[in-house]
């Protein structure tokens, strides 16, 4: 059996994510995710991942951040306001919250990356 370490101290979680020295990922348990959307930054290390975080970084910062977090507010409400009304009782049944995230990501993206209103007004 594997060993297995729970974390909630924000300090020690940020030292084990960027100190990739002395904490390295295990190939093992990246290998699902590798083979699904290739090399990244979850599952590289050394040089390697450092030259795909410096290609991502300047996409991650506090105003991108609170730009994506409003965007995704506004448009998850109003997907939800169009399912409830398609619906007719106003209930939704979601029968795979799988496939809601992942509309939910598209339909996010999508304007935001385009700079254009979103596809659910």
């Amino acid at each position: 059996m594997a060993d297995f370490l729970s974390l909630s101290a924000l300090q020690a979680i940020n030292k084990i994510n960027n100190d990739h020295r002395n904490f390295l990922k295990d190939p093992l348990s990246n290998g699902s995710v590798s083979r699904l959307f290739g090399p990244n930054i979850i599952t590289l290390e050394g040089s390697e991942w450092r030259r795909h975080r410096k290609i991502i970084v300047a996409g991650f910062s506090e105003s991108n951040t609170a730009e994506v977090w409003d965007a995704t507010i506004d448009i998850a409400g109003q997907w939800m306001e169009k399912m409830q009304k398609e619906a007719g009782n106003g209930e939704v049944l979601v029968k795979n919250s799988e496939s809601v995230w992942a509309v939910l990501a598209l339909l996010v993206r999508f304007p935001i990356s385009l700079h254009c209103e979103s596809p659910c007004r």
